[in-house]
């Protein structure tokens, strides 16, 4: 476990003993980095039901806080697969709320991996016109990112 910090272990001990995440008492802004540690940690060790416990909480917050944790983005793509459901999210996250005219997010493009750009870009393109936030994959169907037991049909 040389890889991951102090926190995220204690992050990870207490969630397993207690089912409760960071910050989720009033959901305030800090804790952003340590989802991710956390979510990455939970990957390694395939630990489902927490990866898809951190998806609610972000997806939560950015509904209470209309904050998109853009922050994260480069330790996320350095530490996790292409086919991750928590790259998926970051990028749906901009992509269902941008505004490609008015939107700051390509002022600042060394804040991104190329990869997130290229996915965000993408996640632009694709999205239906017009766009209805409200109409977010993580707003209709959060499953999309989680991880199911194909056999059961059931989240794990």
């Amino acid at each position: 476990m040389e890889d991951e910090t102090e926190q995220t272990f204690k992050l990870f001990y207490l969630w397993l003993y207690s089912q409760k995440m960071v910050g989720e008492v009033g959901r305030e802004h800090k804790g952003w980095l340590e989802l991710a540690e956390l979510f990455v940690f939970a990957d390694k060790r395939g630990a489902p039901k927490l990866k898809n416990r951190i998806i609610d909480e972000i997806v939560a917050r950015n509904i209470q806080l209309r904050i998109v944790p853009v922050t994260v983005v480069p330790y996320v793509y350095a530490n996790t697969l292409e086919s991750s459901p928590l790259r998926k999210l970051l990028v749906d996250l901009v992509a269902w709320d941008i505004d490609v005219q008015s939107s700051n997010v390509f002022d600042t493009p060394q804040s991104y991996t190329k990869d997130y750009l290229f996915d965000l870009v993408r996640a632009v393109d694709e999205r239906p016109s017009p766009r209805n936030p409200t109409n977010a994959p993580y707003h209709k169907n959060i499953c999309s990112y989680h991880e199911h037991d194909e056999e059961a049909g059931k989240t794990k």
